[in-house]
């Protein structure tokens, strides 16, 4: 987080502060130390996806989209596996202005042939906490659709 820091929004910062207090909790809350956490944001590539996404080899820019709000959205084109059969995906990155430079706000998980659903970083933060605190998922709709996010 030191060095991430200084590419992350005040705001992307709390949350991720709020996200590792709440993945906290959860120890405190069960203390058996071979009871494994449920998986969350810490199996997540925050930047990348779930999963195989988690790791990509190389990015690639692809275009940039001014927003009304004054941010970006940065398309980045990500690869992983070898090169004669590369998987690859798409995140979108909101940038924004903060302290005289571009910060990362957000990041959104983009729907493609292999997720069916977008998600946002913000989002992913925040499943199965209430604020720095560990409350599960109350019910099934609240539930993250990523298998590999489920309590």
């Amino acid at each position: 987080m030191k060095v991430l820091s200084l590419y992350l929004s005040n705001s992307l910062i709390h949350r991720v502060n709020q996200a590792r207090a709440c993945h906290d909790d959860w120890f405190r809350l069960h203390p058996k130390n071979d009871e494994k956490a449920p998986s969350t944001w810490t199996e997540f590539g925050l930047f990348s996806g779930a999963d195989d996404r988690g790791h990509p080899q190389a990015f690639q820019i692809e275009k940039t989209e001014s927003e009304e709000d004054g941010s970006f959205r940065v398309y980045v084109g990500l690869t992983e596996g070898p090169q004669e059969k590369p998987w690859n995906w798409r995140v979108a990155v909101v940038v924004m202005s903060g302290g005289g430079k571009f910060v990362i706000n957000e990041v959104i998980f983009l729907k493609d042939k292999d997720v069916d659903t977008e998600s946002r970083l913000s989002e992913i933060l925040e499943l199965g906490c209430d604020g720095s605190h560990r409350v599960g998922y109350s019910n099934t709709n609240a539930k993250p659709s990523d298998p590999s996010l489920k309590q």
